[in-house]
């Protein structure tokens, strides 16, 4: 497959996802962390990789999400990017969380003590 793939289009609002990690909130209230990884993937029917972002979810209580994956046209970035995250599992009155993008040295001191390996993605 390799050479005759083209690398995916640059887009600057995509590479937040590389090694990222928000804060979630709700009502004020701290409710846990996303950790975002970003690859490619090449699809049947085009010469152009695509942007693939996968997600680790970790919530106050200990509960962890993993193998969650996003890819256009897009669910989770474009709510992330917008400043807000529905988890899917969430009760419907609960509503979406708020999203607060950490800083990439917070981002790695907090995947080091949440245990988030590049294995989890």
């Amino acid at each position: 497959m390799g050479r005759w793939l083209r690398e995916p289009v640059p887009d600057a609002q995509i590479e937040r996802f590389r090694d990222g990690m928000v804060s979630l909130s709700r009502d004020g209230q701290h409710a846990g962390y996303v950790a975002t990884s970003l690859g490619t993937f090449a699809s049947l029917f085009s010469r152009q990789k695509q942007w693939w972002v996968w997600f680790v979810v970790v919530f106050d209580d200990g509960t962890r999400h993993n193998l969650i994956e996003d890819y256009p046209p897009w669910t989770y970035v474009r709510e992330m990017l917008d400043g807000h995250f529905d988890w899917e599992q969430a009760a419907a009155d609960e509503g979406p969380y708020d999203v607060e993008w950490l800083s990439p040295d917070d981002a790695a001191r907090l995947r080091a003590e949440l245990d988030i390996k590049p294995s989890d993605f």
